[in-house]
């Protein structure tokens, strides 16, 4: 497919080695190399100038690598071989052309080992984490000449992956060691490690990975960025203080009785990746207007101009190609044609006649003029609107980032028209705006746990529920002390990813022992392993059962190999199995209003981001327009109306909390009842994409109606857990520790992120059903510390 030269010009960043200008953006595409042709248009004839830019890859993730060929025969080897050529060919050309490319890895649950059990969706890790390194290894040697950086897995915390942090960073070392033990000589500044991105703001799940020392084994941090443009750079701050305040401090090189060398020198400077940053408030409505495709361009300038002032090496923008997110949300920077607009979006919005003139610039069916950008004349990044991006055109968002990597001619031009800055030009090695952490050198001995008997996996809790049976002594084989103890079976599974053998010694922290009646009392657990080994070890966790609340446990192993000393460590959370536990202290949400006189003074003042609601006064409440807060004998009715109408903003109900309340501590767990009112159902209206009133408009679209809870701080941030919330009519049961809720990114982002450590504001729900009007209804709210009544009698339960 043949594009004007200009088609090049949308992935815009300067190279990862030689020389930095880390304000240049590039973009996350879909597509393997073989297909940047037919798909998004970027390898094309006749070619564009070299202007560099970072390409986000799917596709890699089972792509043939030499490796593979050796268990194939025949046609189906010639084949292996082609492709593997055809990919390598297509890479070559990229880089010839400038640009830069991440590839991101995701396997699918097709591992030969199988997978660690569970119902939940997402991708799981292998049993046998060798089959995880030799994959990584594989496509290293294969591509790893041509491929700038690896990002692994996708947004981990989330549903993409389904098991616990720790198991994830044990996956992720073994790719980890893996791409390490591949990667070409030639390669020498790329094929780079990048950290796996999180889909929210760092917490509890963040912790768990840099508890478990994946710091080490990563060569660039990495951001994914969904929120409010003006909390960007807050973003940034708090995933660097959640580095700098978790990484593991360096152990000292002393082991036996002579000293090692350390491995490498403590603490590294750490490029800066955002493989996706997007605007998330942009329906398929507002996507086929001029405002709204203003409001993306503001979001994306801000977001730019921030990369450049932080120094970001790598910053990507989340989509190139048109992208209709589950048919409700538009992310992506290429516009759709005019006569393509109805099968993409499902439907095509009026638009104005095309006008022509001068200073009027044309894009998917849409006509703009400098004054909707707030500029008194046409500057010179307008006149990229609308130019080819494959078969859809750009919108003025990736016109301006266009721009912004223009030859230094062009883009000095711009910033005569004073809109934004020129990238500075950089010369030199390595990173602009580089973060320094404290890193530990990698360890080739790698620890991974497997779940057993009356162990259960809760990534909602970031942990391991133990025990349905109360037991009267810890550890196994010990004299009944009469306290509660809950104990859950496992498997600890040692890899050893070196090529010299290894020492190793560990001591077993409290709540660990091996499963035997034999080695139960043992503190301490020598053994040696041979390169390439795996090592299972039986073992029992164990946790006091008398508390519903989490317990940290931590291990560390002291590996010796090659003349070199490392640690391996190994973190998880562990909470009793819920057996005979009922609420004891608790707070109440059923206080007078005159107990949060200051937190709702400080809500209604408080600083709002650009697409923030504003909220009204309803008695206790504060409610979004078109919400209406009903209190019932059992808890609370929300009758929604209609939408606020401003950036696919829900319908917003917030009560402010009790101004003497203290942080939300340890130990608490908060849970509610919450369905549809029945009877609303049969009363609304379903609602539809292409409505012209946004109040009345689906925000949702295939996901249907949609309810989440957060806790609000005096900072401003909102606290909640994952997955969101799917109402029926059937009354269903929300319950989580305190200590699991994380960040969203629909609050804002000031320090110190930590829920614990924040005052609390105010409790809030977001609504947003698929009809209208909808009645959501709560009940039974508590916030209640849950515990086991000294003469409990066997058998009976009260499960939280």
């Amino acid at each position: 497919m043949l594009v004007r030269p200009l088609a090049l010009a949308v992935l815009l960043c300067a190279p990862f080695a030689a020389s930095s200008a880390p304000d240049r953006a590039g973009f996350r595409t879909s597509t393997f190399p073989a297909e940047l042709a037919i798909a998004p248009g970027i390898v094309a004839e006749p070619a564009a100038a070299p202007l560099g830019g970072w390409l986000r890859l799917r596709g890699f993730s089972n792509a043939p690598t030499r490796f593979s060929l050796a268990a194939l025969e025949g046609a189906e080897r010639a084949q292996a071989a082609a492709r593997i050529e055809e990919t390598r060919a297509s890479l070559a050309r990229l880089r010839a052309d400038g640009y830069r490319v991440i590839c991101k890895l995701r396997w699918e649950r097709v591992w030969p080992s199988g997978a660690r059990p569970g119902a939940e969706r997402g991708n799981r890790a292998p049993l046998d984490l060798r089959e995880a390194h030799a994959r990584a290894r594989a496509l290293a040697e294969t591509y790893g000449d041509l491929v700038d950086a690896w990002e692994f897995e996708n947004e981990p915390d989330i549903g993409f992956f389904a098991d616990n942090a720790d198991v994830f960073a044990a996956y992720y070392k073994a790719f980890s060691l893996g791409l390490s033990a591949g990667r070409p000589a030639e390669a020498a500044g790329r094929s780079r490690v990048v950290m796996p991105a999180l889909a929210l703001p760092p917490g509890p799940f963040a912790d768990q990975l840099f508890a478990n020392g994946v710091v080490p084994y990563t060569e660039a941090v990495n951001l994914h960025y969904h929120g409010f443009g003006m909390d960007y750079a807050d973003a940034h701050a708090r995933l660097r203080e959640r580095l700098a305040s978790a990484a593991p401090v360096p152990s000292a090189t002393k082991c036996g009785p002579r000293r090692l060398r350390p491995a490498a020198p403590p603490g590294r400077a750490l490029p800066v990746f955002v493989t996706e940053s997007g605007y998330p408030r942009l329906d398929a409505h507002d996507a086929q207007t001029v405002e709204g495709r203003a409001r993306q361009w503001r979001h994306f300038r801000a977001v730019q101009l921030e990369n450049e002032r932080l120094g970001v090496a790598a910053p990507m923008t989340f989509y190139l190609p048109p992208f209709l997110e589950n048919a409700a949300k538009e992310f992506g920077l290429a516009m759709p044609a005019d006569e393509r607009r109805a099968a993409h979006f499902g439907f095509a919005a009026p638009t104005a006649p095309a006008p022509s003139g001068p200073e009027m610039f044309r894009a998917g069916g849409l006509t703009f003029v400098p004054a909707d950008f707030g500029a008194p004349r046409a500057e010179p990044w307008m006149r990229r609107i609308g130019f080819h991006v494959g078969d859809a055109e750009a919108s003025p968002a990736l016109a301006w980032l266009a721009e912004l990597a223009a030859p230094p001619a062009t883009a000095d031009s711009a910033k005569q028209a004073g809109h934004f800055r020129s990238p500075p030009r950089s010369v030199g090695p390595g990173f602009v705006g580089d973060w320094r952490v404290n890193a530990e050198p990698p360890s080739p001995v790698i620890m991974d746990f497997v779940g057993g008997e009356d162990t259960l996996p809760v990534k909602a809790y970031v942990g391991y529920l133990l025990g349905l049976r109360r037991v009267a002594g810890w550890p196994p084989g010990n004299k009944p002390d009469g306290r509660d103890w809950r104990t859950g079976a496992g498997t600890l599974v040692l890899y050893h990813f070196g090529n010299t053998p290894a020492e190793v010694r560990l001591r077993w922290p409290e709540g660990m022992r091996p499963d035997d009646e034999t080695r139960a009392a043992e503190t301490e657990l020598r053994l040696d392993l041979a390169p390439g080994e795996r090592r299972e070890i039986p073992v029992r966790l164990g946790v006091r059962g008398e508390v519903f609340a989490a317990n940290e446990l931590s291990l560390v192993a002291r590996v010796r190999s090659g003349g070199t000393q490392t640690d391996s460590r190994w973190a998880a959370r562990v909470y009793p199995m819920p057996d005979g536990h009922a609420p004891g202290e608790s707070r109440a949400f059923d206080f007078p209003a005159e107990a949060a006189v200051g937190n709702r003074a400080w809500l209604l003042a408080r600083p709002r981001a650009d697409d923030e609601t504003t909220l009204q006064e309803q008695g206790r409440w504060l409610a979004s327009p078109g919400l209406r807060v009903e209190e019932t004998a059992s808890g609370w009715r929300f009758h929604v109306d209609s939408f606020p109408g401003v950036g696919m903003s829900p319908a917003v109900a917030e009560l402010p909390l009790p101004d003497d309340w203290s942080p939300w501590e340890h130990g608490l767990l908060f849970g509610y009842d919450y369905r549809i009112w029945p009877a609303s159902l049969d009363l609304r209206e379903p609602l539809l994409p292409e409505a012209p009133d946004p109040k009345f408009r689906h925000q949702t679209g295939k996901a249907g109606d949609v309810m989440e809870s957060y806790l609000r701080t005096r900072t401003g941030a909102l606290y909640s857990t994952q997955p969101r919330l799917s109402p029926g009519s059937a009354w269903a049961r929300y319950q989580r520790p305190v200590e699991s809720l994380t960040p969203g990114f629909a609050g804002r982002l000031a320090a110190p992120l930590r829920v614990e450590k924040e005052r609390p504001a105010a409790l809030v729900f977001f609504f947003r059903p698929a009809g209208l009007p909808t009645t959501f209804e709560v009940k039974g709210i508590s916030l209640a510390r849950w515990s086991t009544p000294p003469a409990l009698v066997s058998g009976t339960s009260s499960t939280p």
